[in-house]
This record gives C-alpha cells, structure tokens and sequence, in this order.
C-alpha cells in the first residue's frame, strides 16, 4: 500500500468519528475535534491519491442526491464536484 496513504489511515485509527456514521452533517459546532479532524483527514487523503494518480472510484455505479434550501451554486457545484471524484452521477434538488 502507499505509504502516504497508510499515514492517512493510520491517523483516524486514533480519531473516534464512529458516531458521523449514517448522520446527517449540518453543523460543523455539533461535531466534536475528532470528526472535524477526520473529515479533514479523508480530505487530504483523497488529495494525496488524485495527486498520485490513484483512482478514487468507490462506486461502480451509484446516484448522489441532496436537497438544497438554498440557490447557493458554490455549494451545488462542489456536490457535483464530489459526487464526480467518487463516480457517482449527482442529482439536486431544491427544496
């Protein structure tokens, strides 16, 4: 395995963000410094695969899908983006 990877995985061996698990993310002031740091920590290691190359395709086919309250395009566009990095077609809504 790649080492910069390992290091990735290596530092949320040591974050407890067990409870983030099938949660919504709606406010970063819920989330306590360990799942802060762990969504920073998965950040960075899909900075590090892109930049090596490494694919980043979870799914082999899938559908991302918000709703959003807002016509906020930066947010919308960032979704897609995301959406584009793992394979998954996005689809949005507003609410």
């Amino acid at each position: 395995m790649d080492k910069g990877l390992q290091a990735f995985i290596d530092k949320l061996d040591t974050l407890k963000f067990s409870d983030m698990y099938e949660n919504d993310f709606f406010f970063t002031w819920d989330k306590t410094d360990d799942e802060i740091m762990a969504v920073f920590t998965v950040a960075d290691a899909l900075r590090h695969l892109r930049e090596q190359n490494i694919s980043t395709k979870i799914f082999d086919s899938g559908l991302g899908i918000s709703v959003f309250r807002d016509n906020s395009t930066r947010t919308r566009f960032s979704f897609g983006s995301a959406c584009n990095l793992l394979r998954a077609r996005s689809r949005m809504a507003k609410q």
